[in-house]
């Protein structure tokens, strides 16, 4: 408001909170915060707090950040992989060195091997949980947390810590 009193301008606050409200519905859904988490962006974790929408749009969002997370450890394997390489193609590394660089290639195929199986799991079930969303929406998102839960999931430790949500917060799901 103060910046648009120092431009000479008068807001109109009853348009733009309704603007404001109806922007946020569509904004609130739990597609979007997949999109955001997928990006990185946990800023906005707290944009839908108190909407209906908040626990749908939560749970896909830290869902996409966790998708996040592990592209971003993908990437940095494969840099440091690419410098270990590097190190074996210079003439001044001692065999010492080179057996260390080969043992840490080794180790960073190992686990990129072991991120691409978690990303593919991640990928996987966020596209079976959107398809179920899609197919039988529910109010204020929970169908899609439910979906995750209904998975095979339960046995690792992100479903573990996503059954210990529904306990919390998820109503039961009634079809």
């Amino acid at each position: 408001a103060q910046d648009c009193a120092e431009e000479g301008v008068r807001p109109e606050t009853a348009r733009f909170q309704q603007g404001w409200e109806t922007g946020i519905l569509r904004y609130c859904t739990p597609y979007t915060g997949w999109s955001e988490g997928t990006r990185g962006r946990s800023q906005q974790l707290d944009m839908c707090r108190g909407r209906p929408q908040e626990g749908g749009f939560q749970f896909a969002l830290r869902a996409g950040l966790e998708v996040y997370r592990t592209r971003q450890s993908m990437d940095s394997n494969e840099r440091e992989i690419r410098r270990q390489e590097q190190r074996l193609q210079d003439k001044n590394t001692t065999e010492s060195q080179r057996r260390e660089a080969r043992d840490r290639i080794r180790y960073l195929d190992f686990e990129q091997s072991r991120l691409r199986r978690t990303l593919q799991d991640q990928e996987r079930l966020a596209h079976w949980a959107g398809t179920r969303q899609a197919t039988a929406p529910r109010a204020a998102g929970w169908h899609l947390a439910e979906v995750f839960l209904q998975s095979n999931w339960l046995l690792t430790p992100w479903g573990r810590a996503l059954a210990a949500i529904k306990k919390e917060a998820i109503p039961p799901h009634t079809p």
